[in-house]
């Protein structure tokens, strides 16, 4: 079964295994679709359990598992020591 659940600004929720964030298009793996790519812009929050490499345009790291949280300001990372909120613009690639 998938874990990670992407919920989308029209209300929508997909659920899969959140693969990588490039060029600004999420990519899913999903049982019934396939691999899907959506917008980045149209997510809204995440809830995943997979450990993630999430890049900033900065070029520095954060390595942990995203949060539920509202994808508009912030997300939310918990890593093994404390919670991180990286600024969503700021994000260049989860992997």
């Amino acid at each position: 079964t998938f874990k990670d659940k992407v919920y989308l600004i029209n209300g929508d929720r997909i659920s899969g295994t959140i693969k990588e964030l490039d060029g600004g298009k999420l990519r899913i793996k999903t049982t019934t679709m396939d691999t899907i790519y959506v917008n980045w812009l149209e997510v809204t929050f995440i809830e995943s359990s997979t450990f993630l490499r999430i890049a900033n345009t900065d070029g520095t790291f954060v390595y942990g598992r995203v949060q539920k949280s509202d994808l508009t300001q912030n997300m939310r990372i918990l890593n093994d020591e404390e919670i991180v909120d990286i600024p969503t613009a700021g994000i260049a690639a989860p992997i």
